[in-house]
């Protein structure tokens, strides 16, 4: 099989000692011009016997990082680096994670504000030996980033947020430009429910001038513009997530 065709990834799995690595010796011995057995990315260094590029691909985290970027692995499993150091399953960059994460003020949960992302101790979301946020590794990088955009968009002062009943509607553009600052107004203008302009018929123009200039070209947007709406509820402690649209 040439460099450029394509070939179907063939997948052989079962528990530890079942016979997957005598199937696969044997498949490749009668069968070699029609399967090849794949090779894995690794951070961790060879180990005796091992050969790079037969036994493992031994490159370095800024390389296999690069690697994820661009989207050069088929499968990313979560590994253990350097001793404290995990794969984010936000950024998929390995980073130290965060025992906790931070918690956010949000209407109607504890005034002590409530977590996106938590785990009970011993109540049957501990895996494989790990406790709180080891079961879902996010860096202290990620962390801080989307806590910090969580909580300013649930300020009191928002102008990215509308209330239905307990639930809490966030929104927001992916650029900070021209046609986001527009889409944001024009939204908040309907749900936003501002009780100075109290004008439904006025607000939905607004909305209809800045879609039809969008959709006109008045005004310049791509193909990789994005508009996101997120729907929270405070449940106990936690904030639970029960609306997302992009």
């Amino acid at each position: 099989m040439s460099e450029k065709q394509k070939g179907i990834l063939v997948v052989v799995s079962g528990f530890s000692g079942v016979g997957k690595g005598t199937i696969m010796k044997k498949l490749l011995e009668e069968h070699r011009d029609d399967y090849a057995l794949s090779v894995s990315a690794t951070t961790r260094s060879p180990r005796a016997g091992e050969i790079h590029g037969k036994s493992y691909f031994f490159v370095s985290k800024e390389k296999f990082e690069d690697m994820i970027e661009k989207d050069e692995l088929i499968e990313l499993g979560e590994s253990i680096v350097d001793g404290n150091e995990q794969i984010c399953l936000i950024s998929g960059k390995s980073g130290k994670p965060v025992e906790t994460t931070t918690a956010t003020m949000i209407v109607g949960g504890q005034p002590s504000g409530a977590k996106l992302v938590s785990f009970q101790i011993g109540s049957g979301y501990d895996s494989y030996g790990k406790s709180k946020g080891g079961n879902a590794p996010i860096s202290e990088e990620a962390e801080f980033a989307y806590t910090t955009a969580l909580n300013h968009l649930l300020a009191s002062n928002s102008r990215n947020k509308f209330l239905l009943g307990t639930r809490t509607f966030v929104f927001w553009a992916s650029k900070n430009d021209e046609a986001g600052q527009k889409a944001e107004e024009s939204f908040f203008s309907i749900f936003g429910f501002n009780e100075q302009e109290d004008d439904p018929n006025r607000n939905i123009e607004q909305v209809r001038k800045v879609f039809t200039a969008i959709y006109s070209g008045t005004i310049k947007t791509t193909s990789e513009d994005k508009f996101y709406i997120l729907g929270l509820a405070p449940n106990a402690a936690r904030i639970a997530v029960i609306y997302w649209n992009e």
